[in-house]
């Protein structure tokens, strides 16, 4: 008889990390009790000290118990995880199963020397498994444990593809299986893997218009600091705001070349840290990725678990073709997000290799779909409208702080009409081709299947034509919903026909 497996409690420095990670929530918190304080010493006869010390009290009590009653165990057989007191949870999971495999250390976890385990399960239904403040040893130890299970499930992949063609099945890239010999180019070390990007000092650069953008507000939300004085109890003291005498449209253009060095800093910035020594490997049985400072990544994807492309593209990647690449997944993830991530790379160099690996999605990438023209015209005219109503509405008010309301509401309508602007299609093949903004890009390339939820809205206007939207549900790491704006519905038949025959 086996042995039951030893079970082991995470590390007590997994309070000190979630302490520290819901910093985002507790200090906001601790600010509105504040301010609540200071105006109300009582809520329906209770003080307002304890009532927020049993909220602290039961929140910290509740951290302790999960950290008690949480076990786990990791062997070459798989994974098995219970959790809770008076529900218990309890997970038992074969190698088989999962799917991907990523480390994730915050500046918090490294420093004390500890790694949440976020394991992605196959089946899109089953929750994803998260191990937290485990020892650098344990989750080299899961990595490890899920490379070698790639490499078995490899192994019998090609087998597979061995028979499919002896038997004169016909095998399509994504099938899951492989023609190889035996194997051929197995890699069950690291080291032996092929580097297929590493980041770049100009990718930095590249990315910070992705990052920097929301700087170019700072203008007006220095004329919004009066309100939030009020609000807050703040020092109330009046920014003195230059006085430039200038035309509307010009002070505009001079308020973006001023705000423009400060947004590119603060991209690079936080680029950097996201993305520092980012790397993507290429091994036999899937990819690795590793990297990054505010989350320091380490995943592993299976290649038969690659859903489709996503590529997003900055005004800046657009203009000297780069992109950031993901090969999307179906389980649920962290941080950066659990599919393989390229941050920014150029699309030329990658596209022959994307074309041997997934020949059907790089199709779709670069087939050309575009919005109805009606729905472009109608939204300029609104566009056109919209700020013309503003430059009267604001025409009394001060030179920089009309400017500052100008330069927001122009930002608040490219974004809408960037989102907007989206078109879909499918090919004979049954890949989803949906390309959304014409500044701001984002372009799938997915299978069928991948599409779990199909909906249309559509109305009659005029000689039985037909105006509506149409929603497509998939799985990028997590559920996502895509809007297409569309004239005639026959994507929508064409997409929940293929759904549901596949």
């Amino acid at each position: 008889m086996t042995d039951p497996p030893t079970l082991h409690r995470n590390s007590p420095l997994m309070l000190v990390v979630r302490l520290a990670e819901s910093a985002g929530f507790i200090v906001p918190t601790a600010i509105a009790w504040f301010a609540i304080r200071t105006r109300w010493q009582t809520w329906l006869g209770v003080p307002i000290d304890a009532i927020a010390l049993t909220i602290a009290v039961l929140a910290v009590a509740g951290l302790l118990f999960e950290w008690w009653f949480t076990r786990f165990s990791v062997g070459a057989a798989g994974i098995i995880y219970r959790k809770g007191l008076l529900v218990r949870r309890a997970v038992s999971l074969g190698w088989g199963e999962v799917v991907s495999i990523q480390v994730s250390r915050s500046p918090v976890a490294r420093l004390l020397g500890c790694s949440k385990v976020i394991i992605g399960v196959g089946s899109v239904a089953r929750p994803t498994l998260i191990i937290e403040a485990v020892t650098p040893r344990t989750a080299a130890g899961f990595e490890r444990d899920f490379a070698r299970s790639r490499t078995r499930g490899h192994a019998s992949e090609v087998v597979a593809g061995r028979d499919a063609a002896a038997a004169g099945v016909e095998v399509r890239p994504g099938d899951g299986v492989d023609l190889r010999e035996p194997g051929a180019g197995l890699v069950d070390d690291p080291a032996k893997a092929t580097l297929l990007y590493r980041i770049r000092p100009r990718d930095f650069l590249v990315l910070s218009v992705t990052y920097g953008q929301f700087v170019l507000v700072v203008p007006f939300l220095i004329g919004l600091y009066g309100n939030i004085a009020d609000v807050l109890s703040l020092s109330n003291t009046p920014l003195t705001l230059p006085n430039l005498d200038l035309p509307l449209p010009l002070l505009i253009l001079v308020m973006l070349i001023a705000a423009a060095p400060a947004a590119v800093t603060f991209g690079v910035a936080v680029a950097w840290l996201r993305f520092r020594r980012f790397e993507v490997h290429d091994r036999d049985d899937g990819y690795a990725m590793t990297g990054g400072w505010l989350s320091d990544e380490s995943r592993q994807l299976s290649r038969a678990q690659v859903a489709g492309l996503k590529v997003q593209q900055n005004p800046l990647m657009r203009a000297t073709g780069f992109a950031r690449l993901r090969f999307a997944s179906r389980q649920s993830g962290d941080r950066i997000a659990s599919n393989i991530v390229f941050p920014a790379v150029r699309l030329s160099s990658v596209r022959s290799g994307l074309e041997t690996q997934f020949p059907r999605y790089v199709a779709a990438l670069y087939r050309p779909d575009a919005m109805p023209r009606p729905l472009g015209w109608a939204m300029a005219v609104f566009g056109v409208a919209l700020l013309a109503l503003v430059g009267v509405l604001v025409r009394e008010a001060p030179v920089f702080l009309a400017a500052g309301w100008m330069l927001v509401t122009a930002t608040a309508l490219l974004v809408a009409a960037n989102y907007s602007w989206a078109a879909a299609s499918i090919d004979e093949q049954g890949v989803v081709s949906y390309r959304r903004g014409f500044v701001w890009v984002t372009h799938y390339a997915l299978p069928c299947e991948s599409v779990y939820v199909a909906e249309s809205y559509s109305v009659s206007w005029f000689r039985g034509r037909s105006l509506g939207l149409l929603c497509l549900g998939i799985y990028d790491s997590r559920p996502v919903r895509l809007w297409v704006p569309v004239s005639e519905m026959q994507v929508f038949d064409r997409i929940v026909s293929d759904s549901t025959t596949g």
